[in-house]
């Protein structure tokens, strides 16, 4: 198996939308080729097991031999085919990128002036420059020098090679009185100035109908850093991990921020989920946190803690298992979520109508899909969507993304089961819809592996039944 080969391509790089494509779809071909010298590999390693290899022969295998062969194939085979699934979905946005602009557009009509007519007195084109007086900056001023005379509207900073200035502040005294910044407004006739001496700021006006200038009034200050807070408190110690991942630019606003929360008793596994969260691309100015918690008695409870400890707006409750295979996924809700106010909460399967058992998936009108992995991989496709998303009564807990905050009902379900359909209800009590939304391909892989029934499940079933059907 060789290398492939991608053209040389010289310092000066010169291509076109069609060249640039193109490439990518000779990415994707070679790794197609890749994975299709693999999988012939794979084929004869079994050939060579059984002895039924061409022009090769070995030792005899042992039953116990051929099973360790078909196992480790196996493996690999589970690899090829997640490697399959990511070059499907990159090869569909190739497919979609145009590679032929169009013709261009009629002219549209001129836009109505401005209302600004004159900058700082100027007219015409200006540029927004210190040399052309628009906004002047003046540099290395004499320290000592009069700050009064400094009247027209600038910057303007001292040379810190005298004394203090014979007007400058005195009560209290900056620490490094040679050293200034003034910075200076004028309105008519009345003249602010505002200076800057590390760590104080002060103000002061001139009002030539007030007798002139103001005395000087220190409005803020550089104070001593202080001691280190003890950091996020939850009860019963729930929380013991907060991670921040950031891209682009770090924003506070709550609106602007997504937090991914999962309970966490795994950290291969939760380190598996996080990676695939790095990977996802973020909406230009949007802030991702991820926020890992641990020691929770049940997901309710878990889940509550998460809310009270992040301040984001789109939280994403997700197990541990869960990898993302939709890179577009932030994208995605965020488009959804905003085109669509009453949309609460959203998941990627769940059913139409609840049955009278509480039981989700036992529904007649099942939607969305999911990757499962077993023991082998399995593709869960149900009701395709029409339009952004399908109104349903429940989805399933393994993925649910929020644009409130509901609180979780810890108070019934304690545990690991209903915690989801419950949330559901909550949302749709409070008049929110709950949703699937339209999926191309399936956005999650749940690589769950063979799990054993809990004698729990039938409890909390019975509870959920109880509280919201009787």
């Amino acid at each position: 198996m060789s290398y492939p080969n991608l053209p040389n391509l010289t310092p000066t790089v010169s291509l076109t939308r069609s060249d640039v494509v193109n490439m990518l779809y000779s990415a994707v071909a070679m790794e197609e080729l890749g994975l299709a010298h693999i999988i012939n590999a794979e084929g004869e390693k079994i050939q060579y097991a059984l002895g039924t290899l061409a022009g090769v022969s070995g030792p005899a295998a042992t039953l116990q031999d051929i099973l360790n062969v078909n196992a480790n194939v196996q493996s690999m085979m589970d690899t090829v085919f997640r490697q399959e699934m990511m070059l499907e979905s990159r090869l569909r946005t190739v497919a979609d990128i145009p590679t032929e602009p169009g013709a261009t557009g009629i002219a549209g009509p001129t836009g109505l002036p401005g209302l600004v007519s004159s900058v700082n007195g100027l007219t015409g084109d200006v540029v927004l420059e210190a040399g052309s007086g628009v906004f002047p900056v003046n540099l290395s001023l004499p320290s000592d020098g009069t700050l009064g005379s400094y009247t027209a509207p600038g910057v303007y900073s001292s040379n810190a090679a005298g004394g203090p200035p014979p007007d400058g502040p005195t009560a209290p005294a900056p620490a490094n009185p040679s050293v200034w910044t003034l910075y200076v407004s004028a309105s008519g006739n009345v003249i602010q100035q505002l200076y800057l001496s590390n760590p104080s700021l002060y103000y002061r006006v001139y009002n030539p109908s007030a007798g002139g200038w103001s005395i000087w009034e220190r409005i803020g200050s550089i104070r001593p850093t202080g001691e280190t807070g003890s950091g996020i408190i939850c009860s019963s110690d729930v929380i013991t991990c907060l991670r921040s991942l950031e891209w682009g630019r770090t924003l506070t606003e709550r609106d602007r921020s997504f937090c991914f929360i999962t309970c966490v008793s795994d950290d291969g596994q939760y380190r598996n989920c996080l990676n695939h969260i790095r990977r996802l691309f973020v909406p230009e100015g949007y802030r991702v946190d991820a926020m890992a918690i641990r020691n929770a008695p049940g997901l309710a409870s878990g889940y509550n803690a998460g809310v009270r400890a992040s301040g984001a707006k789109y939280k994403i409750y997700l197990h541990q298992d869960v990898r993302i295979a939709n890179r577009m996924l932030l994208h995605d809700l965020l488009r959804l979520f905003q085109k669509h106010a009453r949309l609460g909460l959203v998941g990627v399967a769940g059913c139409g109508r609840i049955p009278a058992s509480g039981v989700w998936w036992e529904a007649s009108e099942l939607y969305g899909k999911v990757l499962e992995r077993r023991s082998t991989f399995g593709y869960l496709s149900f009701r395709e969507v029409e339009g952004d998303f399908q109104p349903v009564d429940a989805v399933d807990g393994l993925f649910m993304a929020t644009q409130y905050d509901v609180p979780w009902r810890e108070d019934v379900f304690d545990g690991w089961h209903f915690y989801d359909v419950s949330q559901c209800f909550e949302f749709r009590k409070r008049g929110y819809a709950v949703g699937v939304p339209s999926q191309r391909d399936a956005w999650i892989v749940h690589e769950c592996g063979e799990q054993d029934h809990d004698p729990e499940y039938e409890r909390y079933r019975v509870k959920f039944v109880q509280h919201y059907f009787v």
